[in-house]
């Protein structure tokens, strides 16, 4: 795919876990039940808005000592794949290195299936060394369809060293029972959230101070069934002189009526000025005082004087039902109901005015470069112009910046008519598609869209939407790797974009050459490359341009260009700043190929260590076990053979399993060598058979000595070379066949050209793989008289190299521990790398968690890594597994 979406951004108010308030009343009782779960896994806090759970969960962390990693969920996270980004994010909040593999494949282009996700996520939840409580704030908010199974996976296998927190005003859609059955779940009902009638006494007497007598108590108590909104709702009327058996009177119908009348009641009593704004701002999930000034200024009933700061003082206050996102104190939130409330009023009021507050809102956020927020209010108004504005901004489409979650929700809200009437709508619920990899539906979108424009009269057709569509398109043929597709729609979509349509065109003519790079027309796509990388640069479009680089990087590898290709992959990490993303690991890989053809090889294993960790965290790719190849191909140079071919056979289950079908040629020609070098010919033979060129199977039939059957391969070899790597094999081919035939003019006349393309480039690493065959010829080729000898002093750099021995990296690179693995750490990290978990190695050895735990924080420490996965590795480098 050539959008690669970029990052979504975090908000970080929703990670802000809000602190215990000075002024609320402490309920032991309830206290005391939560401490006592302490050792269960779930704390589920379940009753309508009003009952205090936010409130009763902030008390209680206030008194705790363990890291608090704090989420606030709405609307928008009902996307499983937004859902998980602020998950890890949560807990990057008190681990910041805790799932950087996860959250680089969700922010990548195409998110992996969720069931792995969640799998990894709960195995890193497994590793973490620290217990930390996991608050899922407002889950009712989350739960769909998309995201239960998520959510069941996470309770359901929750390790021991999480202790999760949920609040929600409705029965969560979870598997419960089997965490009861074990005592596992600590569980807070309604009837257990009420306040009683002490908490009752308490807050109305000593924190609002009306003196209400025990029998007022208990009135208040039976009306309003000890809950907490509805309690504080009356506090508010009385203190506005409102008679107790007035109020008592009145709220005698129930919770809604209780809510409808104190809530007129308290509004009444503010000035009109207060209530206006109450009501505006309650458009607003978040506001801070410059973003109410906007809204407050947008209707007919403006205030001039810029007096938001004092009213949001006043409220806070008053404790008119406000909350506050950040320690700074300048985001802030209506509580839930009381905002509902009065977003009923004023859309019941004033349906204008409610448009009228959505678009400042979205204009404020807009010219805040917060678009998304920008986004939402616009989607709010139903502007749709606005909308696709916000949407079709900046120098990539929202969708691609963040916005994909908002955008799709608005969009399943519209009707069909909705959207023929802006075919816009369904190209931008395509392309959105697209960025989450549900390659599956993008079609059918841009098949509306083509079909809605067949409706609207010609001339009023814009053609970009033509070049749009076909841009989506020639995205969906990337993913498939069809390049006669991705050519067709790159055309259409060249032709109909608008020439400043910059951003686009450049992806497009990206696409074009990934597309002439798999029909091996190299030359057409380092053009296609080039001119996209020019765009790039011209618009400082950093994701796109470094794809065309490392484009360029592969293509000139394979046409022995390898000064081009570490001047343009430095380029590419200096783009990417001081944390390049992970698909940058190719940069890193290339540089490391590079520095091999040097015969550089500490550098080229220096290269390969920074590129893999960085491969890793992509999912669902092949650039890991490139890397590993690659590591594996340095090793082999060096001689370490016993190592090489452990890692080949664990590298072969990998590349079959999942199907890395672009790795098996390489895999082919490091099993062919690596057969060689165990004198076991017959395996040779084999892997050899699996390699499309030629060359490799000439290279085992010298080595049985079948000179005849190597003349043949190489007289049935007709394919004209396509790249200077495919010319290199023939010529070396050639020399070795013609040398073993005792040819030796035939030889040099071959060893010659080929001597040619790499000179230049100070390539040495192709001879020296060639092993003693070519150490024979480039003797004979020394010994020629003076005028025929062939480049001589390349010839004898070469044959000193051939002298040197080969030393195992494994014997001079690895450097001793610092400190000793112990026994019973030694013991420990075996039955770790058996994936077996704390809580079963704590069985088996028969010691306590906690000793296992110590266990594996030495380990990590000595073996300088952060996870199970890093240390299960790096024991098998130095041998202990």
């Amino acid at each position: 795919m050539y959008y690669q979406a970029m990052p979504t951004p975090i908000l970080a108010t929703k990670l802000y876990a809000p602190p215990a308030k000075a002024m609320v009343i402490r309920r032991p009782r309830l206290l005391d039940r939560i401490r006592a779960g302490r050792e269960g896994k779930l704390t589920l806090m379940s009753a309508p808005a009003g009952f205090g759970k936010t409130t009763l969960v902030s008390s209680w962390l206030a008194d705790q000592g363990q890291a608090v990693a704090w989420l606030s969920l709405d609307d928008n996270d009902k996307d499983p794949y937004r859902l998980l980004v602020y998950l890890i994010a949560a807990v990057q909040t008190v681990q910041p290195r805790f799932g950087e593999r996860m959250m680089a494949a969700l922010q990548g282009p195409q998110p992996p299936p969720l069931d792995v996700v969640a799998t990894e996520l709960i195995n890193e939840l497994h590793d973490l060394e620290d217990t930390i409580i996991l608050v899922l704030d407002d889950l009712h908010c989350a739960q769909s369809e998309a995201t239960n199974p998520l959510l069941t996976n996470l309770v359901e296998y929750l390790p021991d060293t999480v202790r999760l927190v949920i609040t929600t005003r409705e029965e969560p859609r979870l598997a419960l029972a089997r965490l009861r059955a074990k005592g596992d779940l600590t569980e807070f009902r309604t009837a257990d959230l009420r306040f009683n009638t002490e908490e009752i006494t308490l807050f109305l007497n000593q924190m609002m101070r009306l003196n209400i007598p025990t029998q007022g108590i208990a009135a208040l108590e039976r009306s309003t069934e000890g809950w907490i909104a509805g309690l504080q709702l009356a506090a508010l009327s009385l203190q506005g002189q409102v008679g107790l058996d007035d109020l008592l009177a009145q709220i005698e119908h129930g919770h809604q009526f209780i809510v409808e009348y104190l809530l007129e009641d308290v509004l009444l009593k503010q000035p009109a000025s207060m209530q206006n704004f109450l009501l505006c701002t309650a458009v607003l999930k978040r506001f801070c005082a410059p973003l109410c000034d906007a809204v407050m200024d947008s209707g007919d009933d403006a205030h001039r004087d810029k007096s938001s700061q004092k009213t949001l003082d006043f409220i806070e206050r008053a404790n008119l039902f406000i909350v506050p996102l950040d320690a700074e104190r300048q985001w802030f939130r209506y509580h839930h109901l009381f905002a509902d409330l009065l977003r009923k009023r004023l859309q019941q009021q004033s349906p204008e005015s409610v448009r009228q507050r959505h678009v400042a809102a979205s204009r404020w956020f807009l010219q805040q470069g917060l678009e998304v927020e920008a986004f939402e209010h616009a989607a709010a108004a139903e502007d749709y112009e606005l909308a696709l504005q916000i949407i079709g901004g900046g120098i990539m489409p929202l969708q691609f910046r963040g916005g994909v979650f908002p955008i799709i929700g608005w969009l399943e809200t519209l009707s069909p008519d909705v959207m023929n009437r802006h075919p816009d709508l369904w190209v931008n619920w395509g392309s959105s598609l697209l960025v989450l990899g549900r390659v599956d539906g993008v079609v059918e979108k841009t098949d509306h869209a083509e079909r809605a424009l067949q409706q609207l009269p010609p001339d009023s057709v814009d053609p970009e939407i033509l070049g749009r569509i076909a841009s989506i398109r020639a995205s969906v043929a990337v993913t498939r790797h069809d390049h006669d597709a991705i050519l067709i729609q790159a055309n259409i979509a060249l032709k109909h974009l608008k020439p400043d349509n910059l951003a686009v065109r450049a992806s497009v003519t990206w696409a074009s050459g990934y597309a002439h790079s798999l029909r091996r027309e190299p030359d057409l796509a380092e053009q296609a490359y080039s001119e996209s990388l020019a765009v790039c640069d011209q618009t400082g479009h950093v994701i796109i341009g470094n794809m065309c680089r490392l484009g360029l990087a592969m293509i000139w590898l394979d046409n022995l260009k390898f000064h081009q290709v570490a001047h343009i992959c430095q380029e590419a990490l200096e783009q990417a700043g001081d944390t390049p993303p992970p698909p940058l690991c190719d940069a890193f890989l290339a540089l490391g190929i590079v520095h091999y053809h040097w015969n550089e090889l500490e550098k080229a294993r220096e290269y390969a260590n920074l590129a893999l960790p960085m491969a890793q965290k992509i999912l669902h790719t092949d650039r890991a076990a490139y890397c590993e190849l690659f590591m594996a191909q340095i090793a082999l140079a060096q001689g370490d053979v016993p190592a090489v071919d452990e890692r080949l056979k664990r590298l072969e289950r990998t590349i079959v399993q999942n199907g890395y079908d672009l790795q098996r040629p390489y895999l082919a020609s490091l099993r062919t060598r690596l057969a060689l070098q165990q004198n076991n010919p017959v395996q040779a033979e084999h892997w050899a058979k699996l390699h499309p060129q030629t060359h490799y199977r000439v290279v085992v039939c010298l080595a049985r000595r079948d000179i005849a059957e190597a003349e043949a391969l190489l007289a049935s070899d007709t394919a004209p070379p396509v790249t200077h790597v495919d010319r290199l094999l023939q010529h070396l081919s050639r020399a070795l066949v013609s040398h073993a035939a005792g040819d030796a003019p035939a030889a040099l006349n071959h060893l010659a050209p080929a001597i040619d393309l790499v000179e230049p480039e100070k390539a040495l690493r192709v001879f020296l793989d060639e092993g003693a065959p070519m150490e024979a010829l480039l003797k004979a080729a020394q010994s020629q008289p003076g005028t025929d000898q062939v480049a001589p002093a390349f010839v004898q750099t070469l044959l000193t190299l051939f002298s040197q021995p080969r030393v195992p990296e494994s014997k001079t690179n690895q450097p001793a521990l610092a400190e000793p693995i112990s026994k019973r750490e030694l013991e420990v990290l075996r039955l770790v790398a058996e994936g077996l978990s704390n809580q079963e190695i704590s069985e088996r050895l028969h010691r306590a968690l906690s000793t296992i735990k110590g266990h594996n924080k030495s380990i990590y420490e000595k073996l300088n890594v952060q996870r199970r996965t890093e240390a299960i590795a790096r024991a098998r480098e130095l041998g202990l597994l």
